[in-house]
């Protein structure tokens, strides 16, 4: 359990992440017992959060890069299929190959790392995978969706945040994660509309959701699947939130 003090905090506010960490926020003069006293108080939800949480680590598990095993891409669950490339530079590198997720390894680069550095490899080959992917689909799909829509960015970039898979600014620039990939692509042409709007509405007000509703009548139904499926994402993550 990590405690953190601040100045000028009165109140006691509780974490519970979802890799089952608790966070206690409390201000200076707060003693110890108020602490003790507020966790137990707290401690039945604390308990249902901790096992929800359990539930959510149970389905999504670490990826351990075995054959067959399955990744997300474009909504689809894609086999992983592995190649042995004696003369190949790098330790582990995979592309995309027609239905299946190609991993091509050399298993004499691989020697030199134990087993916690071998994962992180795998791991790292296959977020420039997805990260190269990703930008392409993405720069792609606003092109088509800004001439359909006429709305035209000032630039384009594209980041790797946790939750947030789009931004505007009000200057005219978006950004967009490029983990959207492993989505469906209609949820990925969403948040793109979703951001393109802002464009002409910066807020989120009826003209804006009237505007992304002309080019997405599902939209309400993708917001929910991204909600709903956020955990689906960290595979892609540099430092897993779950585990």
């Amino acid at each position: 359990m990590q405690i953190l003090r601040r100045a000028y905090q009165r109140s006691i506010s509780l974490r519970v992440y979802v890799n089952g960490q608790l966070k206690v926020t409390a201000g200076r003069l707060m003693s110890d017992k108020q602490i003790l006293e507020f966790l137990t108080e707290k401690q039945d939800w604390i308990e249902t959060a901790q096992r929800e949480h359990q539930q959510i680590r149970q389905q999504y598990k670490p990826k351990l890069f075995r054959e067959g095993e399955s990744f997300m891409y474009l909504g689809f669950d894609l086999p992983l299929t592995k190649v042995s490339r004696p003369t190949q530079k790098t330790a582990v590198k995979f592309k995309f190959s027609q239905n299946t997720l190609l991993c091509h390894f050399n298993e004499e680069l691989l020697k030199v790392f134990d087993d916690n550095s071998q994962s992180a490899e795998y791991n790292k080959a296959l977020r420039k995978c997805y990260e190269k992917a990703g930008r392409k689909w993405l720069e792609h799909r606003v092109d088509f969706w800004s001439q359909k829509m006429q709305l035209f960015s000032r630039r384009l970039s594209y980041r790797s945040q946790k939750t947030r898979w789009g931004s505007c600014s009000s200057q005219g620039d978006i950004s967009l994660n490029w983990r959207l990939v492993a989505a469906p692509l209609p949820v990925l042409d969403y948040v793109v509309i979703h951001e393109l709007s802002h464009l002409q509405h910066r807020d989120h007000s009826a003209s804006f959701w009237r505007l992304v509703s002309q080019y997405d009548s599902n939209y309400k139904y993708h917001r929910k699947w991204l909600r709903q499926h956020m955990w689906e994402f960290d595979f892609l993550a540099k430092d897993s939130e779950l585990f």
